[in-house]
């Protein structure tokens, strides 16, 4: 990936190769913290990205 970002990789590619390698949305990372009690739904939203939700 560090390759990707200096050879001026697009975004989406390198979104999407993110995700391959296992990466998960903020938006998700946070249900499995409010799963786990370590968090609320309120918090996550105010949080997270208008792009994510």
């Amino acid at each position: 990936m560090v390759r990707q970002i200096t050879d001026g990789c697009e975004l989406e590619q390198l979104r999407a190769d993110a995700y391959k390698s296992g990466m998960k949305s903020l938006r998700l990372s946070g249900a499995q913290k409010v799963a786990a009690g370590l968090t609320s739904v309120e918090e996550i939203l105010r949080v997270t990205p208008e792009s994510q939700r």
